[in-house]
């Protein structure tokens, strides 16, 4: 299932669509009986990507994501934090030999901070994915022994693959008690998902996002430009996409979980 889900996310990506609508568009017009379809499926595809090279679509859509729950203010006590995999590059730090951190990197630098105010809070990062050796937890380890951190207290979980296994896996190796108080730690954007996903497992937590793309008011009228506004627009449609799958097969019970 897994595996499925990847592949018809690499077709559904907004890059890749335009690609195919544009290879489309030119084997059609190459054919009397569907030159018009061609043309039709060319321009739509040049018109997109001229839209997408001038304005902050990506930010656009970014924005409702980021912006449903606030960064709150820190609470005197926190029994534990918990943060999320997905800002490391497994292959390139088993390879060279160094942590090496992707563009989700903050999620990790953001918990420094956390672990160092609460140093008496269970910390946990939960994150697998480890198909080819290491995995998101051994990336994790070394990414917060390079920053000067003690992990032996820690906890790290290293079997998820997506967000719900984050949650199911932690929840079970915790068993929180239901007024215990949790910080969770996700990219902005990926948090509406996270907490829909915690809460279905049975844990109310805390959200704490990081790693946030936009700026959270009025965007200009310029964007990023073609490569940067069609890697915000994936971020932002990967996430819709899962939200709705979420939804329809009951790993979360509400479309778009808000802050409670």
């Amino acid at each position: 299932m897994a595996n499925l889900s990847h592949i018809v996310w690499t077709l559904l990506q907004p890059a890749h669509l335009l690609l195919l609508m544009l290879v489309a568009g030119w084997v059609l017009a190459n054919f009397d009986g569907t030159r018009r379809l061609g043309h039709w499926f060319g321009g739509v595809a040049t018109v997109l990507l001229v839209v997408i090279a001038i304005f902050p679509v990506g930010a656009l859509l970014l924005g409702p994501l980021e912006n449903r729950f606030p960064a709150p203010e820190l609470p005197e006590h926190v029994d534990g934090i918990i943060v999320l995999g997905g800002g490391q590059n497994m292959m390139v730090t088993q390879s060279r030999g160094q942590v090496a951190l992707n563009d989700n990197g903050e999620r990790l630098l953001e918990a420094v901070g956390l672990f160092r105010r609460y140093p008496d809070a269970q910390h946990i990062f939960t994150g697998g994915n480890g198909r080819r050796g290491m995995t998101e937890a051994d990336v994790a380890r070394l990414s917060f022994e390079v920053l000067g951190l003690e992990t032996r207290a820690m906890l790290f979980e290293d079997r998820a693959a997506n967000t719900h296994d984050n949650a199911v896996l932690t929840f079970e190796m915790i068993m929180p008690e239901p007024d215990e108080v949790w910080l969770l730690v996700t990219s902005a954007y990926h948090m509406p998902r996270s907490v829909g996903a915690f809460r279905q497992a049975g844990w109310n937590v805390v959200a704490y996002p990081v790693d946030y793309r936009t700026t959270g008011g009025a965007f200009g009228p310029l964007g990023p430009g073609l490569p940067g506004d069609l890697h915000d627009m994936t971020l932002a449609i990967h996430e819709y996409v899962g939200l709705l799958a979420y939804r329809l097969t009951g790993r979360m019970n509400s479309l778009f979980p808000a802050p409670r």
